[in-house]
């Protein structure tokens, strides 16, 4: 079934509190200064993005703030500002991938510019991405050309939030992965889950800027594809959802669970999203972390919901 609500995590306890717009699976989420931002995605109207405002509890929805549908697009954000790159450029009848981003001034609600990529760098959708001190660090993904084949990327391309450019960097994961998750933790870039053209992946690599990759020792507990992730209080990284392939059982592969990330291990918390999920976004803003959309039993999801183990 489609979520008709949103949920509110408190001392245990899923509350209702809002919804999406619409339904949308494959978009991309950003916390930019107070505002969360969900973008783009199959079903929300064409290029639209709901924006939701966490000191007044309001949402408010803009169609055509960006060049295209960005369907499987990465998001992140710095300052007032949310920057989306890749994903599927015209709609999920199109399957040519974008190789460009998009800024977004979130309080002004309007598109601020075009980034081309790098020349030669081709598009990619499902990208990982993450800020990494000024920059915003994409890498990973599919770039096979046709949306419905999937291939895996290794590739890291960095994006400089102070002079507005891209630059290409060398450093290469440990093994190429698309539909990964990615969020930064004790200024380390932590790259997680995703999937090989045959089975999902419980890897977790880490990269330093300036040191390039370490396979960490740590592992997920379930292996997942298109989990969302996100950085809790500084302290933890929240892995919600996605699914296993192949499937361990019959039925959806989609998952429920939520893992947490430390710097030093891995555990499963004992709470779960209300609906198993993948193709969710995920994004933080201080102690609590927003989830939303995605994919459930056959159904595209508009509930919205925030997470906070802690309170």
């Amino acid at each position: 079934m489609t979520g008709d609500s949103a949920d509110f995590f408190v001392d245990g306890v899923w509350n209702r509190t809002d919804q999406l717009s619409t339904e949308r699976l494959d978009a991309s989420a950003a916390a930019a200064d107070s505002i969360m931002v969900f973008m783009g995605g199959v079903l929300g109207p064409y290029g639209s993005a709901d924006f939701y405002d966490t000191r007044y509890k309001n949402w408010t929805t803009v169609k055509n703030i960006l060049n295209s549908s960005r369907v499987q697009a990465s998001a992140v954000g710095f300052g007032r500002l949310a920057f989306v790159a890749g994903g599927v450029g015209e709609g999920i009848e199109n399957d040519t991938h974008s190789a460009s981003a998009e800024i977004i001034d979130v309080h002004k609600r309007e598109n601020i510019g075009l980034f081309p990529f790098p020349k030669g760098v081709p598009g990619v959708t499902g990208a990982a991405i993450t800020k990494y001190g000024d920059d915003i660090v994409i890498l990973g993904g599919g770039s096979c050309g046709n949306k419905f084949a999937f291939c895996a990327s290794d590739a890291v391309l960095v994006f400089n939030g102070k002079t507005l450019n891209f630059s290409k960097v060398v450093y290469r994961l440990s093994t190429a992965r698309g539909g990964l998750s990615a969020a930064t933790l004790a200024n380390k870039v932590f790259f997680i889950g995703g999937s090989t053209p045959t089975q999902s992946s419980d890897i977790i690599d880490i990269f330093d800027v300036h040191k390039g990759f370490s396979r960490s020792e740590m592992h997920l507990n379930t292996p997942r594809y298109d989990a969302a992730a996100a950085t809790l209080s500084n302290k933890y990284i929240v892995v919600a959802g996605g699914y296993v392939w192949p499937p361990t059982h019959a039925g959806t592969p989609a998952l429920a669970s939520v893992e947490l990330i430390s710097s030093s291990n891995v555990t499963r918390e004992h709470v779960t999203l209300t609906k198993p999920s993948f193709a969710l976004v995920g994004a933080s803003m201080g102690d609590r972390v927003f989830f939303a959309g995605g994919f459930y039993d056959g159904m595209m999801v508009r509930d919205a919901i925030t997470f906070s183990p802690f309170c």
